[in-house]
């Protein structure tokens, strides 16, 4: 409010005090707590209602006094810049805000990669450029509309089962059957159970007495086959405890969002239990699919990073200001 204006009402508002009568201006030496008015309108202002406000201006009005019109119209022009000026500071407020919150879903990406939580704070900040009423934020919420859309393509990873997943798999490491542990088996089972291999003497004969003595031959070389490591003895507990901690290894991966080290103790999982486990059982087959799942995640997929619409919504508050 210009000096001059004030200076012009409350020359105006002196002039109607001195044109009431004499004990209105008697009245106005003394001092009172607290008075109520009725309005143009009729509505009842009780003035400790307004003690919040830094200042009240009260006008008596009168058709007939060219003062009073004169005032009312100065009022009424205040009252204006006023509103222009508020609207003006909610405009500049509602970009700052839209500013402050593309700000922080960039951190919740870049750091944390919260998808969720940068996708709130994206709309948040489109709203507040919506309600900013300015005609300068189309671009800016042109960008924000792009890198939504780009927020909400990611399929966002579980972590949480990923996690609970892999604890399942620590569990079920103790109980696996190993190859070693069959071959003993069915050492055992084949000393026990072998007999002395009679041949017979006519055709039929021979020919059986051959494919059981081959049958033998076939089953004993498949576990011929298999590697070294398997058949040194008291080798069990090792190889689980190294399943075991492969797995452990990618938990700690997963935590640390660490996808490089997370893909290599997966694939060494796997290998081992390939390698080491029986997997034609239901219970080998169910553990390598799992394995096989795990592996396959992304934990730490790229994400965008807002770059165009940061960008764009500096220059809007730079140009505001």
């Amino acid at each position: 409010m210009s000096s001059k204006l004030l200076g012009s009402l409350r020359i105006t508002l002196c002039g109607l005090a001195l044109g009431l009568a004499g004990t209105t201006i008697y009245a106005a030496t003394e001092r009172v707590g607290d008075f109520a008015l009725l309005d143009e309108q009729g509505e009842f202002h009780q003035l400790s209602r307004y003690q919040q406000l830094d200042a009240v201006v009260l006008l008596a009005y009168d058709n007939s006094c060219p003062s009073a019109q004169d005032a009312a119209a100065t009022l009424a022009d205040l009252q204006a810049q006023q509103l222009r000026s508020t609207n003006e500071t909610d405009r500049e407020w509602k970009i700052l805000e839209a500013e402050y919150l593309i700000g922080i879903a960039s951190q919740k990406l870049q750091l944390e990669g919260d998808v969720a939580t940068a996708t709130a704070q994206l709309e948040r900040a489109d709203q507040a450029l919506l309600d900013s009423g300015s005609a300068n934020v189309f671009a800016v919420r042109q960008a924000i509309a792009t890198e939504l859309q780009q927020l909400r393509n990611i399929e966002e990873l579980d972590r949480e089962g990923v996690y609970l997943q892999l604890d399942n798999l620590l569990a079920e490491m103790q109980g696996i059957d190993l190859l070693n542990s069959m071959r003993t088996d069915f050492e055992s089972r084949r000393n026990a159970e072998s007999q002395p291999l009679t041949l017979g003497t006519d055709a039929n004969g021979y020919l059986e007495s051959s494919l059981k003595f081959l049958s033998s031959i076939f089953v004993w070389r498949k576990w011929e086959e298999t590697p070294q490591a398997m058949l040194a003895p008291g080798q069990d507990e090792l190889i689980k405890q190294n399943l075991r901690l492969m797995l452990e290894q990618a938990q700690l991966a997963l935590l640390m969002r660490d996808n490089a080290l997370y893909q290599q103790a997966m694939a060494k999982s796997q290998n081992w239990f390939q390698r080491y486990a029986v997997t034609d059982s239901e219970q080998g087959r169910a553990i390598a699919a799992s394995l096989s799942q795990l592996g396959g995640y992304d934990i730490n997929p790229i994400l965008p990073g807002l770059s165009q619409s940061l960008s764009l919504i500096n220059q809007l508050t730079a140009s505001e200001r």
